[in-house]
């Protein structure tokens, strides 16, 4: 991944990844509940994978 120093860009893509994470989560949570675990496993796999991007793109991880 190369080093972006556009502070700016890099905070909104977390951010936008953090958000899309949480949407999936909530989702997920009401899949679950009206007993689709299935669909409900799959948003939480995405909401996984999103979250590990946000982590990557933080620009407070990228420089440590």
């Amino acid at each position: 991944m190369a080093l972006n120093l556009n502070y700016s860009v890099n905070l909104l893509t977390w951010a936008k990844s953090l958000a899309q994470a949480e949407k999936l989560m909530e989702e997920g949570t009401k899949l679950a509940r009206v007993g689709k675990i299935e669909a409900a496993v799959e948003k939480y796999k995405k909401a996984k994978e999103l979250d590990k991007v946000a982590f990557i793109s933080c620009p407070l991880v990228s420089f440590v």
